[in-house]
């Protein structure tokens, strides 16, 4: 089976009629505005051919639903965690070949169509690359998305949220005061869907991509020592400097807040190489489809374990509003949630958990809600658990919504009465 690139997942969404072309060139300014319209017609992916005010192409919204995550490594929904989880076992070696970027003239960020996605965001920032490091202690790789806000021609912000990312940042900028980064915009899916995912910390993150594309080919960096996707659309090679800080932010986050400005890392960009016609893939901030369904990666990823341990969750439900932070937990067999709750609020990203009955459908904020007024009333039924996050302090709530005797008379839910019009005419 051929690598599937980037630019072959697009073609096949589109295929598939899960893609919408902008032909006409429009504003950059005008991206956020098309991708939120989209969510709320048929939540297809974008592809912007061409803007007015600015070079190059974008495509966004391309990871909108777990269904094209799971179809674009050729798998679905209902396994996807299974197959993830074998890579991690079982990774592959990735291969080698020639690069299909090329390295641009003198650095000038300002040449890629990176927008503003929030109204109240400091500036535009890359969302989707995927960032490579290597770890110092180990020598393995890590792919992770990290935020990157422009900070000029040859500046970016480094703000890598996940904690294996900033420990390896950490290390190295303590123990020999620089990184060497690169960042891949438009990698193939394999490596995509690793970079949002958790890895053991003892493997390499391409070798876990190339389990789940054994054609995955890499490429030397022109001017750092990590290895890139041959296939990437877009290569950005630099350094951070440990003390080189800049103000970042605000930004607008994914439970649909700002973030306040504070001082990050920087990245000093030395090379930024294109495919030829480039395709810029950019994820919109805030609380947009796609980039709920990935930061969801990690979260689904842990309870497919979980549900092996507590085969009574039939089914689980991350609300888009929750930001990646609520689940809601199906259960079938009426056992204390108890333990099912603390199981699931110790998911780092988790913040809320609550366990419904099947008669509630966790996609419906009134049936939720129902549940929530209707089947609380006992004592012991909402669970609050100390946490914290790199902000501070936190609690961690859990809601056992469940019925206490479900089927038992005053737990069913109230249905209007069957009739049927003796001319085959509902009245």
């Amino acid at each position: 089976m051929p690598l599937m690139t980037f630019r072959g997942l697009l073609e096949r969404l589109e295929a598939a009629g899960e893609l919408k072309r902008v032909g006409a060139p429009v504003p950059l300014g005008s991206v956020a505005q098309r991708i939120a319209d989209e969510e709320a017609a048929a939540n297809r992916a974008l592809l912007f051919t061409g803007f007015i005010d600015a070079p190059g192409r974008l495509a966004t919204n391309v990871y909108g639903t777990l269904a094209r995550v799971a179809s674009a490594v050729d798998t679905t929904p209902a396994i996807l965690w299974d197959v993830l989880q074998q890579a991690v076992v079982r990774p592959g070696v990735p291969r080698t070949g020639p690069a299909g970027w090329k390295a641009e003239g003198p650095v000038n960020l300002g040449h890629l169509p990176i927008p503003v996605h929030s109204a109240e965001d400091a500036g535009p920032y890359l969302t989707a690359g995927v960032v490579i490091l290597e770890d110092p202690a180990t020598g393995l790789t890590n792919l992770s998305y990290v935020r990157l806000q422009v900070q000029g021609r040859d500046r970016l912000g480094f703000n890598a949220a996940t904690p294996h990312t900033a420990a390896i940042a950490a290390r190295a900028l303590e123990g020999q005061g620089r990184l060497e980064v690169a960042v891949a915009i438009g990698v193939p899916p394999a490596m995509a869907l690793v970079a949002a995912a958790t890895t053991d910390e003892g493997r390499d993150d391409l070798g876990v991509a190339a389990a789940l594309d054994p054609q995955l080919t890499l490429v030397g960096c022109d001017s750092v020592a990590l290895q890139a996707p041959a296939e990437a659309e877009i290569l950005i090679q630099g350094e951070i400097r440990a003390g080189e800080t800049a103000l970042e932010g605000p930004f607008g986050e994914s439970m649909g807040t700002y973030t306040a400005p504070v001082l990050r890392p920087v990245i000093r960009v030395r090379q930024v190489a294109l495919r030829p016609d480039a395709i810029l893939h950019s994820v919109a901030g805030g609380q947009s489809a796609e980039h709920i369904t990935l930061l969801g990666v990690k979260v689904h990823q842990e309870l497919a374990t979980l549900q092996a341990t507590f085969p009574e969750i039939v089914r689980v439900t991350l609300p888009r509003v929750g930001g990646a932070r609520l689940v809601i937990l199906t259960l079938r067999d009426r056992r204390p949630a108890s333990a099912i709750l603390r199981a699931v609020l110790g998911i780092r990203l988790v913040r809320m958990a609550i366990c419904v009955d099947p008669d509630v459908d966790p996609e419906r904020a009134e049936d939720l809600a129902w549940s929530l007024v209707r089947r609380t009333r006992e004592v012991g039924r909402i669970l609050l658990l100390p946490a914290s996050d790199r902000r501070g302090p936190l609690t961690k709530i859990g809601v056992d919504a469940t019925a206490v005797n479900f089927g038992a008379m005053d737990e069913r839910r109230v249905q209007p009465a069957p009739w049927q019009d003796p001319a085959g005419d509902r009245a």
